[in-house]
């Protein structure tokens, strides 16, 4: 047997009566905390490289957006509390577990908004695999290419107990006027 895929390092085995099966495993490694503003950074990039150009998201056609901006601290908050609620609570969904939307959310981090925008991921370990589902995904993507808004912030929050491991939390936002 040959195995092709860089990331799958670990290897080991089980047994059970006659069955011997092979199991073969990328190791956790998730984006380290140090790493916080690299990562933010290197997820704005890779979106505004998606926006430079026009694309389907599913079956609806939209054209090349501007760039986005990093968002003030109170939106990254946003973004943060949200992550870290999900990975402590082992949960992904766009509804808060005390029933919050993403725009309450980002009200109550004190971030006066025209519109709001997010999208959540979970499992992925890098920043380029996140935006890559996110892109190939028709809804995220929609959010990704959506021309209103001009700032974006990220926050990722992990939990090695989770089968997830990492979660993710992308604001999109166009600040009130």
């Amino acid at each position: 047997m040959q195995i092709v895929t860089p990331t799958l390092r670990d290897v080991g085995t089980f047994r059970r009566g006659a069955d011997v099966w092979l199991v073969v495993a990328a190791p956790f490694a998730p984006p380290a905390p140090a790493a916080r503003g690299a990562v933010s950074r290197e997820v704005l990039e890779l979106t505004n490289k998606v926006r430079a150009r026009g694309r389907n998201c599913g079956s609806r056609w939209f054209a090349a957006a501007p760039p986005l901006l990093a968002a003030p601290p109170t939106l990254t908050a946003a973004a943060a509390i949200h992550s870290q609620d999900m990975a402590q609570h082992d949960y992904l969904d766009h509804t808060g577990r005390d029933g919050s939307t993403p725009a309450q959310r980002v009200s109550r981090s004190g971030y006066r908004w025209q519109s709001i925008g997010e999208n959540l991921a979970a499992g992925t370990m890098s920043a380029r695999e996140t935006v890559e589902g996110w892109t190939g995904s028709a809804h995220h993507c929609e959010n990704l290419m959506d021309p209103r808004f001009t700032q974006m912030a990220v926050a990722y929050a992990v939990n090695p107990a989770s089968a997830a491991g990492v979660f993710w939390t992308q604001l999109f936002a166009t600040p009130a006027r």
